[in-house]
């Protein structure tokens, strides 16, 4: 499952959630460009419209066929 919060927030918005899916999934948590443990200073080039840093990430990480959870998106 890959988890994907909205705009503002990071990957500790699902903390309270991940734990009911932890042993059934691999868990993924990715945080927007400029937000969380990302560079800040990349906010300025990120479009949410633009997924292909997402798709980078899970082909690096082998993730086909996931559940994906957004919040806000």
């Amino acid at each position: 499952m890959v988890f994907v919060p909205d705009f503002g927030t990071d990957q500790n918005a699902w903390h309270k959630i991940v734990p009911a899916f932890a042993d059934a999934y691999r868990i993924v948590l990715l945080d927007h460009l400029g937000s969380g443990a990302t560079d800040s200073s990349a906010l300025a080039l990120c479009h949410y419209l633009n997924l292909q840093p997402y798709a980078d990430v899970l082909a690096h990480l082998d993730v086909s066929g996931t559940v994906l959870v957004g919040h806000s998106m």
